[in-house]
């Protein structure tokens, strides 16, 4: 299947594109920037919800007061001054976790499939 594809370390959002596309998942629309999922690939999509879910729910996760307060599911440490203060953190330490206005479900799976290993 990876015969004429654009490699991933090239063109991230092009490969995936075509990887949907010959995967007969999805198919370009007659909107610019809008594809038409099949109904195979919703299944996938939805079932992937569901692990996710399940797995969230099972591991606790979401449950701090970075996520619950910050919509910071990673704890990623930031030095801008923006941020949610660790209550266990020293005076004379300058990070603070990342804070979000809004959780959207594929900065999780980008973040997930980014440090999977």
């Amino acid at each position: 299947m990876s015969k004429n594809l654009t490699t991933r370390s090239e063109d991230y959002s092009k490969w995936y594109n075509e990887l949907v596309v010959k995967a007969d998942l999805a198919e370009n629309s007659g909107v610019r920037g809008c594809m038409v999922v099949k109904p195979y690939g919703y299944a996938i999509w939805e079932k992937m919800q569901r692990e996710l879910d399940r797995m969230f729910k099972e591991t606790g996760w979401g449950t701090s007061r970075f996520a619950q307060e910050g919509n910071a599911l990673f704890g990623q440490w930031t030095w801008s001054g923006e941020g949610l203060k660790p209550k266990e953190a020293d005076e004379d330490e300058g990070h603070k976790v990342m804070k979000f206005n809004i959780l959207q479900t594929k900065h999780i799976l980008v973040h997930l499939l980014l440090h999977s290993d």
